[in-house]
């Protein structure tokens, strides 16, 4: 059994049956030979990835354009967390880099991102 998801689309699908028109990249949540319970996991990411990226994008559209670090600390999440949302909002066009950068707490650039 695979578990999918399918950028730029709210579709799920399970076992390959594909009822997507559009998408760009898949990535897999949990390989065959995973455990029932990385199969369950990978079926729980959409409850809470759906309330992340709206707690993301409000903020964004608050506050104004901000780093993952940032966004982390204002929302008291993880900012690996924020880092995984990111693209998938801008998958979905309301949020996007905006061509600048900032450094991370180990000195690293990242991106700082904006609601469009």
């Amino acid at each position: 059994m695979g578990v999918y998801q399918y950028r730029r689309s709210s579709f799920w699908l399970f076992d390959g049956y594909m009822v997507v028109k559009h998408f760009d990249s898949t990535r897999r949540l949990a390989r065959r030979r995973d455990p029932a319970t990385s199969h369950e996991a990978a079926w729980r990411v959409r409850e809470f990835s759906g309330s992340q990226q709206s707690k993301i994008l409000s903020l964004l559209k608050l506050v104004g354009p901000l780093d993952p670090e940032q966004i982390a600390a204002y929302l008291r999440m993880e900012a690996y967390a924020v880092r995984k949302r990111l693209p998938e909002l801008e998958d979905q066009g309301v949020a996007q880099p905006i061509g600048r950068t900032s450094l991370t707490a180990s000195g690293r650039h990242q991106r700082v991102c904006g609601a469009v």
